[in-house]
C-alpha cells in the first residue's frame, strides 16, 4: 500500500510540475510580446505553482518514511508542514504581484491593451488548469495526502484566475486597457484568499 501511495503521489506532483512548467513560459512569454500584464502576473502565479508542487512533493516523500528513533510516530508532519510553507510562499508571491499591478495603475503610461495572442493564451490556460486540477485533487484523495490534495485546489484557482485574464483582455481592446492591470491586482488578491482559505 505504501509503495503504492508513494508511487501515485510521485506521479501526481510530476504532472503538476510539467504542466505548470510549460504554463508558466507561454503565459510569461505571451504576456510580454503581447503587452499583457495580467498574464505575465499570471504566469507568475503558475510559476508559485512549480514551487508549490515541489514542496508539496518533498512533504509527501518525508511524510511517507517510516518511525525511527528520533520520530517515533512516523513523519507524517512533514505534509502538513509543507502545506504550511505553501501558504507562506502564496503570501509572499500574492503581494508581489499587487504591489507591481498598483505600480501600474499609479502610472498609465505603462498600460495598453493587449493583443488577441493574449486571449488565446489564458483561454489555453483554463483548459489545461481544469484538467490537471481536477487529476491532483482526485489522485491526492485516492492516496489520502493532504499535501497533494493542497496542491491540487492551489492549481485550480487558476482556473479561475485565467478566466478572469481572458474577460480582462477582451474589455481591453475594446476601450478599456486600465482593466488590464485591474486583473493582474485581482489575482494577487485571489492568491491571498487563496492562502488564507487554506
Amino acid at each position: 500500500m505504501d509503495e503504492t501511495r508513494n508511487k501515485e503521489g510521485t506521479k501526481a506532483s510530476a504532472v503538476a510540475i510539467s504542466a505548470n512548467c510549460i504554463l508558466t513560459a507561454l503565459n510569461i512569454i505571451v504576456g510580454m510580446l503581447s503587452g499583457s500584464y495580467s498574464l505575465v502576473a499570471e504566469g507568475i502565479h503558475t510559476f508559485s505553482d512549480i514551487i508549490t508542487s515541489i514542496i508539496a512533493y518533498i512533504g509527501f516523500k518525508i511524510g511517507q518514511k517510516p518511525a525511527d528513533e528520533n520520530h517515533p510516530r512516523g513523519h507524517g508532519r512533514a505534509e502538513a508542514i509543507g502545506g504550511l510553507i505553501i501558504l507562506l510562499f502564496l503570501g509572499i508571491i500574492g503581494y508581489e504581484i499587487i504591489e507591481t499591478a498598483i505600480e501600474h495603475l499609479l502610472n498609465p503610461s505603462l498600460i495598453k491593451a493587449p493583443s488577441i495572442y493574449a486571449a488565446l493564451m489564458a483561454f489555453f490556460g483554463i483548459i489545461i488548469n481544469l484538467v490537471i486540477s481536477r487529476y491532483i485533487i482526485n489522485k491526492g484523495k485516492e492516496i489520502n495526502s493532504p499535501a497533494i490534495v493542497a496542491d491540487g485546489q492551489h492549481q485550480r484557482t487558476d482556473i479561475y484566475s485565467s478566466a478572469v485574464v481572458l474577460v480582462g483582455i477582451v474589455a481591453s481592446n475594446m476601450g478599456y486597457p486600465i482593466l488590464d492591470p485591474i486583473v493582474g491586482l485581482f489575482i494577487g488578491i485571489l492568491i491571498l484568499r487563496t492562502a488564507y482559505k487554506s
